[in-house]
Order: C-alpha cells, then sequence, then structure tokens
C-alpha cells in the first residue's frame, strides 16, 4: 500500500492511498518513498465479491499493476517508521522461526494463527475448514486472541496468582503479542474484545461484559464506519462474542434445566459453538454461500486447542532462539497438536453433510432473522426471570 505524496498527469483529484502489485525485487522498506510511472485504476467487483468496497476500509480508492519505477529514496524515519520496521523485521525472524520447527501444512496453520500470514494453506485444506465452521482459526480473530486471554487468565490462576495479578499479567501478554505482530486493526478490535472479557472476569462479573462489548462496537463503528458493511472478520468476532455473551447463558440455563450432563466441560464447548453460530450463521451465509452443519462438533474437537497451540508456539520459538540446534525438537508438542487438528478438520469436512450450499440471503432476511433472535432473547430472558421469581 502506498500512500500519495503528490501526483503528475491527472485531470482530477485523487483521495486516499494506493495499493500498488509489483515484482518481489527490488525489495522495499516500510517509510521508503518511491517514484513511479502507472496508470491508476478503481478497483472492481469480481465473482460477486465487492473488491472495491473491501480495499475501502483502507481508504484504498486506487489500484495499479507493475508500474515503472522510476525513483527510490529511502525516507527519513519517523518514530511511526522505525516502529513498524522493527515489528516487521520481527515478524520476519518468527515466521523463520515456525518454517524451521514446523513442517507444512502445519506450518502455514500456525503461521496464520500466530502471525497473521493468509498465504501457504492448501487450498483444499483452506475448503475443510470453511465446511466445518472453522475459518476464524486460520487467521487473528477476536475467537483467537479471547481463547489466549481465557487460557492466559486460567493459567496464572492455576499457578497461585491473585486475580488481579493475572488480569494484569495476560493483559500485558496480549498487549505484547499485538504490538510484536505489528498491530494489524483485525488485533487491535480483538485485543479490545479480550481486554473487556478480562476485565470482567476481573471484577467477578461478567454481566458487564454485555454493555462494554456494546459500547466497543459502537466506538469501533464510529472511528470507521465503513467496517458495519465491508468488513466481514471485524462482524463475525463481534457476532460471535455477542452470542456467547446474550445466546450462551440462555442454553446454558435451557440445558440446567433439562438435566442435560456436562460431560466434563464438552456441553459448554458446544453450547458456545451453538451461541456463536446463531448469531454469525446469516452473515456467514451471505458472504460465503454455505452454513456449517458439523460446526458443533469440529469446534468440539479442536477449539480448545487454541490457547495451547499460541502458548506453546511462542514457547518454542524463545526455545529456539536460545538453542536453535534444538529447533526441530522443541517444535514438537506444536507439530503434534496442530497435525491433530488437521486431521480432525478433514475428518469432519468428509461427510456430505458437513455443509449445506445457502447461496446469497440478501439484507431483508438477515435483518428479520436478526430480529427474531433478538425477540427470541429479550422473550426467554423474561421467562428466565419469571421463574426465577416463582422459586
Amino acid at each position: 500500500m502506498v500512500a500519495v505524496e503528490n501526483f503528475a498527469g491527472s485531470q482530477r483529484e485523487i483521495t486516499g492511498n494506493v495499493l500498488v502489485t509489483n515484482n518481489l525485487y527490488p525489495l522495499f522498506q516500510y517509510g521508503d518513498k518511491v517514484k513511479l510511472n502507472c496508470q491508476l485504476k478503481k478497483p472492481k467487483k469480481f465473482d460477486e465479491f465487492a473488491y472495491d468496497r473491501y480495499l475501502a476500509r483502507f481508504e484504498i480508492y486506487s489500484v495499479c499493476y507493475f508500474p515503472q519505477l522510476l525513483k527510490i529514496e529511502s525516507a527519513d524515519q519517523s518514530f511511526s517508521d522505525n516502529f513498524y520496521n522493527k515489528t516487521f523485521w520481527v515478524k520476519n525472524q518468527l515466521r523463520a522461526l515456525i518454517n524451521s520447527g514446523l513442517v507444512e501444512p502445519e506450518a502455514s496453520l500456525a503461521r496464520g494463527m500466530i502471525l497473521g500470514d493468509q498465504k501457504g494453506l492448501p487450498l483444499d485444506l483452506r475448503e475443510n475448514f470453511a465446511k466445518t465452521g472453522l475459518s476464524h482459526i486460520v487467521a487473528i480473530s477476536g475467537m483467537n486472541i479471547t481463547m489466549l486471554a481465557v487460557w492466559l487468565m486460567g493459567l496464572f490462576l492455576f499457578l497461585g496468582l491473585w486475580r488481579k495479578q493475572a488480569f494484569y499479567f495476560s493483559l500485558a501478554i496480549i498487549i505484547f503479542y499485538i504490538i510484536l505482530i505489528g498491530a494489524p486493526v483485525s488485533a487491535i478490535r480483538a485485543g479490545i474484545m479480550s481486554f473487556l472479557l478480562l476485565w470482567s472476569v476481573y471484577l467477578g462479573r461478567i454481566s458487564k461484559l454485555q454493555n462494554s462489548l456494546v459500547f466497543a462496537g459502537v466506538i469501533m463503528i464510529l472511528i470507521n464506519p465503513k467496517i458495519l458493511r465491508d468488513d466481514i472478520g471485524f462482524q463475525l468476532s463481534f457476532l460471535a462474542l455477542l452470542g456467547v455473551v446474550y445466546c450462551y447463558p440462555l442454553l446454558n440455563y435451557w440445558l440446567d434445566k433439562t438435566k442435560v450432563p456436562k460431560l466434563m466441560g464438552a456441553r459448554d464447548l458446544i453450547s458456545l459453538t451453538i451461541a456463536a453460530q446463531l448469531t454469525t450463521m446469516p452473515i456467514m451465509a451471505n458472504n460465503f454461500s454455505q452454513i456449517s452443519i458439523i460446526s458443533p462438533l469440529s469446534n468440539l474437537l479442536v477449539l480448545w486447542t487454541l490457547g495451547p497451540i499460541m502458548i506453546f508456539t511462542f514457547l518454542a520459538m524463545g526455545l529456539s532462539l536460545l538453542l536453535p540446534f534444538l529447533s526441530f525438537i522443541v517444535f514438537i508438542p506444536v507439530q503434534l497438536i496442530l497435525s491433530y487438528v488437521v486431521w480432525a478438520v478433514n475428518i469432519t469436512a468428509r461427510p456430505t453433510y458437513a455443509s449445506v450450499e445457502t447461496g446469497k440471503l440478501g439484507w431483508i432476511l438477515m435483518l428479520f432473522y436478526y430480529l427474531c433472535l433478538i425477540i427470541l432473547i429479550i422473550k426467554q430472558k423474561d421467562y428466565n426471570l419469571e421463574q426465577k421469581r416463582d422459586l
């Protein structure tokens, strides 16, 4: 992405940034000034994908393909340029550590989960993640960072720290992690949501998370209104957390009332998956034209691994820096867990009923669905309150 300082040859004003596609070499650093000669084009839709609206989220309104490179200048490094250069350098080192310690496709999966890399995962495996409703774990998402926060909080409490200490240590690690990967917008948003969850656990009042989550979502939308319509990552992360906050307690209440056994936490994982799926299903169907039927089972098999994968991967990378000759050995636990994830995804994607093709739903049908869901939640909460009063 290039920020335009000045331009020549155009008869009208150009706004926003330009997405430039060029050869791998020569290499550029963040903050370098480049002089290009190219024909700017307006992004267009393709295969029903609103590419123009997708780029508009980043204030990109023009694209340029393989320009003539006329001049390169190394810019005076500002604080932000230095920050991003250093974080990108660290990110490249972490990427190299993962590549040296893991084999494919587990290495690509780890890079996606830890660093947000979107390339390298085989197409058939990526399709299986979509069929099983597990696409959210392939990249940095609200679910990934939230699960990391939950595991860290639980780990520190298990080690004997007070709740206040566990909160601050967990928060510090989350902030450090977000900075380490270059602070992409998706990670910052996920970090804010994770902070709200940790804060609610710290206060011991999960119910307060509802208002805080809605408030945070409104602030994010006010800062960048385009994410409400065009950022599916924000939509899915935010709606999934809303499902956990509003639908999960109601599902648990109903399951307790019908005396469904907890089965060592398996019931909670299934309830969390169904709660998140209730709120994200229309968005998934409208954007990907399919709904995963087997998602509760696949999430039950895989979701618990997110925290261990992220924690063990960072431990392995740290040990690899100290003992580079043992890199492959220290990554063995991560390799085993990731291999299990790949196996679980491929197995649950095999049945023909794993996913259902839906086609585009349209905004009217989606709004009708969410209106019915809101009414159902309100009525169920009122019914639960009446039942408690009778008791």
